[in-house]
């Protein structure tokens, strides 16, 4: 007991001691994968070694400097690092939910003192299975993220049916006839494979599985939907074959790059595992009573055939998790499944430019929608705050729901882990009291919901509906509950943070309490005695605290800790940022039998501890239920939250059912523009109306691959009548409003202001805004880069030359089309008179050679020069009488 009251314990010089037959030990130990860190577990520490010592090193202590060479120096020893029990515990949270790696922990094989040598794995945690570590990590810490886990299989059935080839045939021809280049190449058709993707995810934290089955394509793109919207932290795939080269295998490479493109860590078991045996006797085992009643395989489709892709996903998802070895998990898990067409489908790319989330790694308060909406009191909340933002409904009636509690609209624990922690019988008395204190808050927020009067009869209603009537409900489930802990726990021991049964339940009990009482006074004594030798005030000056690593003992802060100096009477412990921490004689023994004697009241009270956690697992169901409220709830009011104290006032948008109406946009901005500092924007319009603007063109000017754009734009304006932004460079697809009234072109506005008489006395500014027609209809003429060259002093001539080039690319017809400047007759005219005179130049040039090779040095550039000058003044009187001719003059 004594090194409780010493200085901190020299950890560097403890983890030493075993050098060598570690390093021998570390040696030999298998290879692991670059995304795992491994910990080693040395009772009062961690440490780490190698690549993980210095991955520590820079992404937790952010320096070289708490490295420490193990082993011989001149073979440069092996880099390890120390890390407190505090320090582990935060890195490996942060590591397994915001940096997506695995981990290792090491712990000492049993019988060899203090020389810890050798080390067995003993815990193994991956992002989407914290399982093993969820009780080390999230006791006294939130889960914000859900651990989500997903297992994918592959299913391929042939199909006859148009194949790409054909499709793009098709495109080519469209385009072909469109450019009048007659199509050359046969058209076929081809029998291919459909890719039906069957995948299982589950939930540990919450105890939730959840199936999902559907049709695919060569991207999976909708896997990549279903990652963002699960928010899916790891998946289980099958192992490649040996060759590497099959088509099952060249489909498992597509599949790896989307998870890798959505962060996901991907774990590869062997095919067997894939292979669905007894389901439906290994989801009867894990699913709740009332669930598994009804046979899941038969009430579920996608599990209705042990070859189908779902059920061979499920059966590798549950030998990865090895749910069926913990009886903990029998009769605890829920069935779901998971339909992709009820949610606006999301992909990587889409989640990034939306700036939706964050990567976990940084701030996101002001640069994310997560962020700025995340008002939310409590950790579910949270979590499904994230969940409905990776999930934009699609569902009017239920989008119209949440608007109205929007309309009409701290102390609530994570129950679904809390319940958790009561069905695997690991829960503390801190557990019962946390839920017990949630329970006394019901009857609150239940006539705070009352209190509020709203004019609109249909919110009042939809309140009782959502909520009150629910709350109402588990309040009343939750009596018994209440009486339960006040009858067997001591609520006065609570403002102590002291967890204890009533003593009156066993004499022993009795005892240990008045002796504890005894102690408490002692302490009290000892705190007023020292007051009075120091002369400092109490509580204000001299603090008595019960500190983790030391006990009870005093504090002073730096300031006043001189009057400790010197001091027989008085031993120092330890210094900090808080102050001086200092203890007596008295004050020691004082400090060792109230620990004594609260060990041995825990002691004492551990069987009437599990009779109660026992008896609060059974409230279980009623828990989960009420998380869900309030979850539900804390996100409704953080949003109504946000829209109150928005620097610009939200509105609500008005909805009408899919399909049936027009996408009408008022000064539209992205609402994390508008909290930025420093940043300046202007919102735009956005107009589609149904049968005049569903197709809208955002043009510049190229040339490439015209006739393909054209065919799909065509495709979705004439048939699929998508609303659709066509955000492109071929100036000539604004000739598609000529044929389809619904199409209609815009254009992004710039404004150029002349400051001079030259060309480069010109500013311009770029104002971000659509507005309808084509871009050669604004003051900016065709093309922006024309202008930004003027301004950046390009060579007269070169823009001249840019000028001619973009009006020839961009003469395509069209409405606006403009008469000729000049006739056929006398452009012709014009074109021969350009001709003779340039043939006369020619034959005048004198040019000499040199082994077959033209020599021209700068004076003969200089006389040839001359000689076109004379050639243009002999043509002087036709070319005063060709206009065509002196408008091409011009423009050289």
């Amino acid at each position: 007991m004594s090194l409780m009251y010493g200085k901190e314990k020299n950890v560097d010089h403890e983890f030493d001691q075993a050098d060598v037959g570690f390093l021998t030990f570390f040696s030999r130990l298998p290879p692991k994968r670059a995304d795992t860190i491994r910990l080693f577990d040395r009772r009062d520490f961690f440490s780490a070694h190698g690549a993980d010592a210095q991955y520590i090193a820079a992404h937790v202590f952010h320096t070289q400097s708490v490295i420490k060479h193990l082993g011989s120096a001149a073979k440069g020893g092996l880099p390890s690092v120390t890390l407190s029990n505090n320090v582990a515990t935060a890195f490996l949270r942060d590591a397994l939910t915001a940096r997506q790696l695995r981990v290792e922990i090491w712990a000492p094989e049993p019988g060899q003192g203090k020389k810890t040598a050798k080390f067995r794995l003993e815990k193994e945690a991956s992002p989407g299975n914290l399982q093993a570590v969820e009780d080390l990590l999230f006791v006294n810490t939130d889960l914000l993220s859900a651990p989500i886990i997903m297992a994918v299989k592959i299913g391929m059935s042939p199909t006859f049916g148009l194949s790409l080839r054909y499709f793009m045939n098709k495109l080519r021809i469209s385009s072909a006839y469109d450019s009048g280049i007659p199509p050359t190449g046969p058209a076929s058709t081809s029998t291919s494979k459909t890719k039906t993707v069957g995948v299982a995810f589950a939930d540990t934290s919450v105890r939730e599985i959840g199936v999902s089955e559907f049709i695919d394509s060569d991207l999976f793109s909708n896997v990549e939907s279903l990652i963002i919207q699960l928010s899916v932290k790891e998946a289980v795939i099958p192992m490649s074959s040996k060759s590497g080269n099959t088509d099952r295998d060249i489909e498992l490479n597509k599949l790896k790059g989307v998870l890798e493109r959505c962060g996901v860590v991907i774990s590869e078991r062997k095919q067997s595992e894939f292979t669905a045996k007894n389901i439906d006797q290994d989801l009867a085992r894990l699913l709740l009573e009332s669930t598994s009643n009804v046979d899941a395989t038969a009430s579920i489709p996608e599990l209705a055939s042990p070859t189908s892709p779902t059920s061979s996903a499920v059966s590798a998802l549950l030998s990865y998790l090895a749910l069926l070895g913990d009886s903990s998990n029998h009769n605890a898990y829920t069935l779901r499944t998971h339909d992709l067409s009820q949610y606006m489908k999301l992909d990587a790319s889409a989640l990034r430019a939306l700036g939706l989330v964050g990567d976990g790694t940084t701030s996101e308060k002001n640069t994310t929608l997560h962020g700025l909406l995340n008002k939310c009191k409590t950790a579910q909340g949270t979590r499904l705050l994230g969940s409905w933002l990776k999930q934009p409904l699609v569902n009017l009636h239920e989008i119209q729901k949440r608007q109205d509690l929007d309309d009409y609209l701290r102390m609530m624990p994570d129950m679904h882990r809390i319940s958790k922690r009561f069905q695997r019988s690991v829960a503390s008395l801190e557990d019962v009291v946390r839920v017990y204190q949630a329970a006394q808050k019901l009857s609150g927020l239940v006539e705070a919901l009352n209190s509020v009067e709203t004019e609109n009869v249909e919110y009042t209603r939809l309140i009782e509906e959502i909520y009150l009537s629910k709350l109402k409900e588990h309040s009343i489930n939750l009596e018994k509950y209440s009486e339960m802990v006040e009858q067997t726990l001591d609520l006065d021991e609570l403002s102590s943070h002291n967890f204890v049964i009533k003593p009156d339940y066993d004499d022993r009990l009795r005892e240990l309490a008045g002796k504890l009482m005894e102690v408490r006074d002692g302490l009290d004594t000892e705190h007023r005695s020292v007051g009075r030798e120091l002369g400092l005030e109490l509580d204000k000056k001299l603090h008595l605290e019960n500190s983790q690593l030391y006990g009870h003992c005093f504090r002073l802060t730096k300031a006043d800790a001189k009057v400790i100096n010197n001091n027989k009477n008085f031993t120092e412990l330890g210094t900090n940022k808080s102050g001086v921490y200092f203890t007596t004689k008295k004050l020691k023994g004082l400090s060792i039998d109230y620990q004594e004697i609260t060990e041995t009241y825990t002691k004492t009270q551990s069987g009437l501890v599990k009779e109660i956690v026992n008896i609060a697992a059974t409230y279980t169901p009623v828990l989960e239920a009420l998380d869900n409220q309030i979850a539900h709830l804390d996100v409704i009011v953080s949003f109504a939250h946000v829209s109150v104290n928005a620097p610009e006032a939200y509105v609500r948008p008005k909805l009408i059912p899919k399909g049936e109406g027009d996408l009408i946009l008022k000064e539209a901005r992205h609402p994390l523009l508008e909290v930025q500092d420093d940043i300046s924007f202007i919102p735009n319009d956005v107009q589609m109306i149904k049968g005049e603007s569903e197709f809208q063109i955002i043009r510049t000017s190229t040339y490439d691959g015209f006739g393909l754009a054209w065919a799909i734009s065509e495709h979705i304006a004439l048939h699929i009548h998508a609303f659709c932004l066509f955000a492109t460079h071929f100036h000539e697809l604004t000739a598609l409003d000529q044929q389809l009234t619904h199409v209609k072109n815009l254009h992004v506005v710039a404004h150029v202001t002349k400051t001079g008489e030259s060309t480069q006395d010109r500013d311009i500014t770029l104002l971000y805004k659509v507005e309808p027609g084509k871009s050669y209809d604004c003051v900016c003429d065709q093309s922006f880069g024309i202008h930004v060259a003027e301004l950046a002093n390009f060579p007269e001539d070169v823009v001249k030359l840019a000028k001619r080039k973009a009006d020839e690319l961009e003469d395509f017809g069209g409405e606006h089309e403009e008469t000729p400047a000049h006739s056929k007759e006398l452009t012709e005219e014009g074109s021969k008179i350009v001709e003779e005179m340039l043939h006369l130049w020619a034959s005048r040039c004198a040019s000499s050679t040199e082994n077959g090779e033209d020599i021209m040095d700068d004076d003969d550039v200089d006389k040839e020069i001359a000689i076109l000058r004379d050639c243009v003044e002999s043509y002087r009187d036709r070319i005063d009488g060709n206009p065509w001719v002196q408008s091409l003059l011009t423009t050289l």
